[in-house]
């Protein structure tokens, strides 16, 4: 959801792409992703999941991350990228905790109330590189 967002706000100024830090590759957007994106009028009906790789990593301006978790799954594999490597909460200075949390297999409203804080970081996201 994150990233489709951050696409749709952009408008293509800025290349992104989605992978996961502990993920299953291969599948599609679970339906709830998808009701919640589509009330945005966003369509990730044909995104596919798949496993960030050191190559991507390597070629990345800037790592984002949901979790405190993969941020130090990352740093500890990848620590000659540690300086790239950020919390998509940490552009956020109304988010007080700086975790955001899996609805994976949760109900529609989890979805809802996760899209809210991951839009509310990544406009924040947004208005950071806008100003480098």
């Amino acid at each position: 959801m994150a990233e489709a967002f951050f696409r749709y706000v952009i408008k293509g100024k800025i290349e992104s792409s989605s992978a996961g830090v502990f993920c299953f590759p291969g599948l599609k957007v679970s339906k709830n992703s998808e009701l919640v994106m589509k009330e945005h009028e966003i369509d990730v009906s044909h995104h596919i999941s798949k496993q960030l790789t050191r190559e991507m990593i390597t070629q990345a301006d800037l790592v984002v991350v949901m979790e405190p978790t993969h941020k130090k799954g990352l740093v500890t594999l990848y620590p000659e990228f540690a300086q790239k490597i950020f919390l998509l909460k940490e552009f956020s200075k109304d988010c007080k905790d700086k975790n955001i949390s899996d609805p994976f297999d949760g109900d529609l409203d989890e979805y809802k109330k996760c899209f809210e804080e991951i839009k509310l970081c990544v406009l924040g996201l947004i208005k950071c590189l806008s100003k480098s």
